[in-house]
């Protein structure tokens, strides 16, 4: 193996934007329980993650690209993952539970010698002050409306209807709530 192959595979790995050890300082060092949540904020805008000053960012979180961007007064709880190869929009005043996932890539699986095929995406937006209860996991091309919630462990694949409750696998409307 040539030596500009080894640097790229510890560089950067397929389909990422961003080097590796971008990955290593945002994810490890920034995201440790070691910095206070607004110092990490600040240190995760220098980063290029685009995030209002006052966001707060609990540690453990997980960020596979640098295409987050992310309203003031937010609260991003521990251990959330954002897989996202296209734009993450989230709204001002949004409560994001801890464990709570969002994944903005699937694959083609119409081979059936390799179900992972191509990959396609789908942006993910979060209305302003929307809730994402813990454990939720929000998959590709889903928009959370203004003032909506979505129930803990929900499993949301479509949309949600601004200022409504959903919850559940999959995740579907429980009732309207006040405006």
């Amino acid at each position: 193996m040539s030596l500009s192959k080894v640097r790229e595979i510890v560089w950067r790995e397929d389909g990422d934007r961003r080097p590796i050890i971008w990955g290593l300082v945002v994810n490890g060092i920034i995201g440790s329980a070691f910095i206070p949540n607004r110092v990490r904020t600040q240190l995760y805008r220098l980063m290029g993650l685009k995030l209002h000053p006052k966001v707060i960012v609990r540690s453990g979180v997980i960020f596979r690209s640098d295409n987050v961007m992310v309203g003031a007064s937010t609260l991003i709880g521990y251990r959330t993952i954002f897989d996202t190869r296209q734009p993450l929009v989230i709204g001002k005043n949004v409560s994001i539970g801890p464990n709570v996932t969002f994944v903005d890539t699937d694959h083609e699986m119409s081979n059936p010698e390799r179900r992972a095929g191509a990959s396609t995406v789908g942006p993910i937006r979060i209305g302003d002050g929307a809730r994402v209860s813990t454990g939720s996991i929000i998959l590709p091309g889903v928009t959370i409306g203004e003032g909506a919630a979505v129930g803990a462990s929900s499993l949301v694949t479509k949309d949600v209807e601004a200022h409504s409750l959903y919850y559940g696998i999959p995740a579907k409307k429980a009732r309207d709530l006040p405006r």
